[in-house]
C-alpha cells in the first residue's frame, strides 16, 4: 500500500489548521477520501475548501467506506475511544489525536484491541517525531548523571494564535450532542479520580488535554517518574495553574503549567547534569514549520562555556508524525506512540490530581 486513503472524523480546529494541510503536503503518501463532523455546515465547508469528495455526519458510515484505509480520529475527546474501537473493529488503521481518551477503562479497551488486531493505532503526539526530539534522545543516552530536570508549559489560549494564522469554519453543535459529550466526560473523569469536584475535574482535564504532549516528551526522554513528591493546584476551574515535583530517584523534575492571555507558546524540557544542560523547546503547533530547538550549554576545557542552539530539521513535527504513520502501516512495525504508551499519561494525570493541594483565587 503506497498511497493510504484517509477518512477524517472531526473537522475542527486541528484538522483544518494542521492535518489537512499536512496531508496535502504528503499527497504522494496520502489521499483524503472522506470527512465526517457532527456539524453539517462545517463538514460541507471543509470538504468544499479541500476538494474532498465525500462528507457526512455519521462516523460509522465513514469507517465502513471501502475507499478508507485509515481513520484520523479528531472528534471531541470523550468520543475518541468509541471511534477508535469502531475503526479497529472494521480493520482500519487509526491515528487518534491526543488524548487517547479520558478514562482508564476505555484506554485499556483500545490497548487490547490494538494488540490483538492487525492494524496500526498511533496516538498523535507529534512532538515525539520532531527531529530535535530524536537528537535529544541520542544525546541523553550518553549524558552524565542527571541532577535536575524542569518541564515548563505556559501557553497563550489557542485562539490568540489560531485565529491570526488560519481561517477556521465553526458552527454550534446541537445541545443534545454537547450534553452527551459532557456526560461521557464526567463519567470518565469520575472513574479516574473517584472525585467529581469541579476543581479536580478541571485539573485532570487540563493535564490530559494540554499536558499530555509534555508528559509524552518527558517519558520519551527520561522515562516514567517513580512518584510525586508534591503537587499543587492554584487558580480557578476556568484557569488552573498547576505545579509539581516528580521523583526520578536520583533527581527531581519540576513541572509547571498554565494558560495565560499572551499570544505565544513557552514550552520546554530542561535537563541538567554537572557539566552540561540540554534544553528542548517547542513552539505553537498551529503554525507549521516553526522551529523545535535543541540548546546545549556545556563546560569546555579551560573553564569556558559553549551555548549552542540547533535547528535539527525544518520538517514540521506533524509531517514527521504522518510519515511515521505511513511507514508503520506499510511495514507493520508500530510507532512509539502506541495506546499502551499513551495510557501512561492518564495514570500520571490521575496521580498528580490525587496529590494536589488546592487554593483558589
Amino acid at each position: 500500500m503506497n498511497t493510504i486513503r484517509v477518512g477524517i472524523v472531526g473537522c475542527g480546529e486541528v484538522t483544518q489548521a494542521i492535518h489537512l494541510p499536512t496531508l496535502a503536503f504528503l499527497r504522494h503518501r496520502f489521499t483524503v477520501t472522506a470527512l465526517c463532523d457532527a456539524a453539517p455546515a462545517v463538514v460541507a465547508a471543509v470538504a468544499r475548501r479541500w476538494g474532498v469528495p465525500a462528507a457526512g455526519t455519521d462516523p460509522e458510515q465513514l469507517i465502513a467506506r471501502g475507499d478508507v484505509d485509515a481513520v484520523l480520529v479528531a472528534n471531541p475527546n470523550a468520543f475518541h475511544a468509541e471511534t477508535t474501537l469502531a475503526a479497529v473493529a472494521a480493520g482500519k488503521h487509526v491515528l487518534v489525536e491526543k488524548p487517547l481518551c479520558l478514562g482508564m477503562r476505555e484506554a485499556r479497551a483500545v490497548v487490547a484491541a490494538e494488540a490483538t488486531g492487525d492494524v496500526i493505532v498511533q496516538v498523535g503526539y507529534m512532538r515525539r517525531y520532531a527531529g530535535a526530539f530524536g537528537e535529544a534522545s541520542r544525546l541523553l543516552a550518553g549524558f552524565p548523571p542527571v541532577r535536575l530536570a524542569r518541564l515548563h508549559a505556559v501557553l497563550g489560549r489557542n485562539r490568540l494564535i489560531l485565529d491570526q494564522a488560519h481561517r477556521i469554519d465553526r458552527a454550534d453543535l446541537s445541545p443534545a450532542l454537547i450534553a452527551e459529550g459532557r456526560a461521557r466526560e464526567a463519567a470518565a473523569v469520575a472513574e479516574m479520580l473517584g472525585d467529581d469536584s469541579a476543581l479536580s475535574r478541571a485539573a485532570y482535564l487540563f493535564l490530559v488535554t494540554l499536558n499530555s504532549h509534555d508528559f509524552s516528551v518527558l517519558r520519551g526522554l527520561l522515562g516514567v517518574p517513580h512518584g510525586i513528591l508534591y503537587a499543587a493546584r492554584r487558580g480557578t476551574t476556568d484557569s488552573p495553574w498547576l505545579s509539581a515535583a516528580l521523583d526520578y530517584g536520583s533527581f527531581v523534575c519540576h513541572f509547571e503549567t498554565g494558560f495565560d492571555e499572551i499570544a505565544r507558546v513557552d514550552t520546554f524540557l530542561e535537563v541538567h547534569a554537572d557539566d552540561r544542560v540540554l534544553r528542548l523547546e517547542y513552539d505553537s503547533p498551529f503554525v507549521r514549520n516553526l522551529a523545535t530547538r535543541l540548546r546545549i550549554t556545556a563546560r569546555i576545557e579551560g573553564g569556558g562555556v559553549t551555548d549552542t542552539a540547533s535547528q535539527i530539521s525544518w520538517e514540521d513535527p506533524f509531517t514527521s508524525e504522518w510519515t511515521a504513520f505511513h511507514d508503520a502501516v506499510v511495514s507493520g512495525v508500530r510507532s512509539p506512540t502506541t495506546p499502551a504508551d499513551a495510557l501512561e499519561d492518564l495514570v500520571l494525570a490521575r496521580d498528580l490530581v490525587a496529590a494536589m493541594s488546592s487554593v483558589t483565587g
